[in-house]
């Protein structure tokens, strides 16, 4: 199943041109090294780009009634929970599809959603399960594209100026730099770029300071830009590279 193999194959993906290489190979032609100096998610200043956990109940109690119509088992709890999703749509992680799962374990919950991808396939459904920032959801099959593309529109596709990676790259490997911090690194103003960003949701910038005199803006990378990057989480950043 390559969705649950290569996180980011969605559509969307192609707003945007980005890739891991050139995100990385622009942080550290910008820094001036091959070495890495990648922030860890443990960092003061790191991001969560994980979605706030699911409110955890027990689906096997007896008030879910089986029947034969509708039989309780591992693959149709976890076809439930991709079904009715998040209200803000974003990826639900094995962690917490397991945790709402007596007996299952968080390695199962890839194989069981691998189950449910060849049902959908054998059986033509009309949608199918895939691996995205993280955590997985449930979308309409590729091959009903254009169908999609009839209530939203169809994608337009884009690339990313140098100025805008740039500012994506520094992002990245350091989650929670200022817009000082950044023009520093740049060698230039940087403020229409980051706002441009910003309305794309490919970073987000959040206030620190409880006093408004002190309030300094600090920007993170976004579950849609780890997604067009095709990164589960910043974990995955190379840290060391032989760029030559």
């Amino acid at each position: 199943m390559d969705e649950l193999q290569r996180p980011g194959n969605s559509q969307d993906d192609d707003e945007v041109g980005l890739s891991l290489e050139e995100l990385s190979q622009t942080y550290a032609r910008m820094m001036g090294s091959g070495e890495i100096p990648y922030q860890n998610a443990s960092h003061e200043n790191a991001v969560s780009v994980h979605a706030e956990p699911v409110e955890q109940f027990d689906p096997l109690q007896d008030d879910l009634i089986e029947s034969d119509h509708c039989p309780i088992t591992p693959q149709s709890i976890l076809e439930a929970i991709l079904f009715v999703g998040r209200p803000d749509n974003k990826p639900i992680s094995p962690d917490e599809i397991a945790a709402l799962m007596r007996g299952v374990r968080t390695e199962e919950i890839t194989e069981l959603a691998c189950e449910l991808n060849r049902q959908y396939a054998q059986d033509s459904h009309a949608i199918h399960i895939v691996s995205t920032g993280g955590g997985l959801r449930m979308q309409l099959a590729d091959q009903l594209s254009d169908l999609r593309n009839r209530f939203y529109g169809k994608i337009r596709e884009s690339r990313l100026s140098q100025t805008a990676i740039d500012c994506l790259a520094l992002i990245a490997y350091q989650p929670g730099i200022t817009r000082a911090k950044i023009e520093q690194q740049r060698g230039e103003p940087s403020g229409s770029v980051l706002n441009q960003l910003v309305r794309r949701e490919l970073i987000e910038m959040r206030r620190s300071g409880e006093e408004k005199q002190n309030r300094i803006n600090r920007y993170y990378p976004t579950e849609r830009l780890l997604k067009i990057a095709g990164l589960n989480s910043l974990d995955e950043l190379p840290q060391v590279e032989d760029w030559n």
